[in-house]
């Protein structure tokens, strides 16, 4: 009479599967990155005045968790290593509302809506911000209550997508920039827009 050892099917199973298994941890750990700059201490007030930024809208292209970099002309490529901290159009809004609500200054009455047109980067070229931002003035003696204005902003990058995140940061801090100024135009009746770039 012949003996079979039923466990030797066992092992390699088991062998089988811990190889599998193996193989599915080793995918590389997920980097998570943010548009809001470090907190600056002892950033002086000046003449500034808190702005609301109320919402932000991105292109469906980059609206997602994962980052999405140019890799040429007609390509995109989505990093699945490194994500947004939060939603793109909430990392946005955080940044900005940083930017324009500076510690102990007092509410403008301002009110920001801002649509993305264009986010995009490529490593070692440009990161490229163009954007439409409705401003309204709530204050009860407005002599102007509302201004629609675009803009765009690009900044240099590097080889790294912390270089690609790092630009979009600045084109942010210039888009900030951009609000307030035409906040100011606003509250005083002028209903011209800067220049787009």
């Amino acid at each position: 009479m012949t003996c079979i050892n039923r466990s030797i099917p066992r092992l390699v199973v088991g062998a089988w599967l811990a190889l599998a298994l193996s193989g599915c941890g080793s995918s590389p750990p997920v980097h998570f990155h943010t548009l809001v700059p470090p907190a600056e201490t002892g950033r002086p007030v000046g003449e500034e005045s808190r702005i609301t930024v109320e919402a932000v809208t991105v292109p469906p292209q980059v609206d997602r968790t994962a980052l999405v970099l140019r890799a040429d002309r007609s390509q995109l490529q989505v990093l699945e290593s490194d994500w947004w901290g939060a939603p793109l159009p909430q990392e946005i809004q955080s940044a900005l509302t940083v930017a324009l609500n500076p510690a102990e200054a007092k509410d403008s009455g301002v009110h920001a809506w801002v649509r993305i047109t264009r986010f995009e980067a490529m490593r070692n070229d440009q990161a490229w911000l163009d954007a439409e931002i409705r401003l309204d003035n709530r204050n009860p003696d407005a002599r102007l209550e509302q201004l629609t204005c675009a803009t765009r902003l690009q900044s240099d990058t590097g080889p790294t997508v912390t270089d690609t995140v790092l630009a979009q940061q600045a084109n942010l801090a210039g888009l900030a920039d951009r609000i307030r100024a035409q906040a100011r135009r606003l509250l005083a009746g002028d209903d011209t827009c800067l220049p787009p770039a």
